[in-house]
């Protein structure tokens, strides 16, 4: 392969190595995100009726929420960072100051999606239930906009069956899932999913699944580098945490769906979970969802020219010989 011949490559050809790799990477990768929301283009505060920014892709209409006191959807003016994951505008925080309540708030979904699927988001809980199992915390795809009926697909890092950050996922409405590993809190997660057989009639033999895998920073980090072609490999020693979750009747869709953000403080929880969401995408990899961020323009222009000054030197000795 090309890429292993450079390791090997004279010195004196390296800057011009450099230079046409670095326009490779940015003119040949090509990934396809259907749906992206990373809270750009907001006003701070709740974003309950606000209209889905330009800055999105693949909602529309109103962001909606129930109405239920003493609950709160916020929008941040700051980011939730995630290392070199591309991410600008704000963040959503989801937290209530009393037991036995939920938010929901949602967008509809008109980007088509179908087939195998990915997803990433990024999160932060400050405070993770503590008293009721019941609590739970992450993002759904319903048939409703800002309540709890038909439940098609739902993610949970805090989930609904254990104290704590112990995820659990929901494909085709009530189906549990299985897993291991817990969350902490104060510690910033990316949970990359992979749905399979969306929209297709689910049968014994033609199971829809979804697996979400939850990684730290290092992490994420390690599994980048191959584009993630190990992740179907990972053990309990190499993420944080892992779910799956399978339907083998019935059939789910996402597109026509309303994205939903959730937190619900089950009666008696003290614990009154506080989570940040940021920089969701849905797409057709996982490289995809996870894009970098590009440099800016002037940094751009110092690697040029320190390659074009590599060339400069280089043909100058040539030229002395």
């Amino acid at each position: 392969m090309q890429g292993m011949k450079s390791l090997t490559m004279p010195s004196r050809l390296f800057p011009l190595s450099f230079a046409a790799g670095l326009a490779l990477a940015t003119a040949g990768a090509h990934a396809t995100v259907y749906l992206e929301e990373t809270f750009s283009g907001y006003v701070a505060g709740s974003l309950g009726g606000q209209s889905a920014s330009s800055a999105s892709a693949g909602l529309s209409g109103n962001w909606e929420r129930n109405a239920v006191t003493d609950t709160y959807a916020d929008v941040q003016s700051a980011s939730l960072a995630f290392g070199d994951l591309a991410n600008e505008g704000g963040s959503l925080r989801l937290y209530g100051t009393a037991a036995n309540k939920s938010v929901v708030i949602g967008a509809r979904v008109d980007a088509s999606l179908a087939g195998t699927v990915y997803s990433a988001f990024v999160f932060r809980f400050d405070t993770l239930s503590t008293s009721n199992a019941a609590s739970f915390s992450g993002i759904r795809m319903s048939s409703t906009q800002d309540g709890s009926s038909d439940t098609r697909f739902a993610v949970s890092p805090d989930g609904s069956a254990s104290l704590g950050g112990t995820p659990d996922a929901r494909f085709n409405g009530s189906v549990g899932s299985s897993g291991w590993g817990t969350l902490l809190a104060s510690e910033t997660y990316i949970a990359l999913s992979r749905y399979e057989r969306v929209g297709d009639t689910l049968s014994a033999s033609a199971k829809g699944k979804l697996t979400t895998w939850y990684l730290t920073l290092d992490q994420f980090n390690a599994y980048k580098t191959d584009n993630f072609a190990t992740l179907n490999a990972a053990t309990a020693a190499d993420v944080a945490a892992k779910t799956y979750s399978e339907s083998s009747s019935g059939t789910s869709t996402i597109t026509g769906s309303y994205l939903q953000f959730v937190v619900f403080n089950a009666s008696g929880e003290t614990g009154l979970i506080d989570v940040t969401f940021d920089a969701l995408r849905f797409g057709d990899s996982f490289d995809a969802v996870t894009p970098l961020s590009i440099p800016e323009p002037a940094t751009w222009a110092v690697l040029i020219g320190a390659a074009a000054f590599g060339i400069a030197v280089m043909l100058r000795k040539r030229s002395r010989r």
